[in-house]
């Protein structure tokens, strides 16, 4: 006859290992841009505005480049 706490160990280490799997797989759902704005002599050009736009949504984030003229979105929902 079987033990009915290993039954229960069983399903808990199941219920776990399908949680961390969809926990990854959420994970994946963004991503990051980033880059430089740069003049035509490559120069990095501080305080330009970025903007990324989710043409599906209309969606719209824009920042700021730093010092070296780089910029950065984080957590970006894919998109066309």
């Amino acid at each position: 006859m079987i033990n009915h706490s290993k039954i229960v160990l069983l399903l808990l280490a199941l219920v776990m290992m399908f949680t961390v799997q969809a926990t990854m797989a959420q994970s994946l759902i963004s991503g990051d841009i980033s880059g430089t704005v740069t003049d035509p002599s490559g120069a990095g050009i501080p305080g330009a505005t970025a903007a990324a736009t989710n043409r599906d949504t209309g969606v719209s984030q824009t920042t700021s480049t730093n010092q070296q003229g780089f910029y950065h979105f984080a957590f970006v929902r894919p998109g066309s």
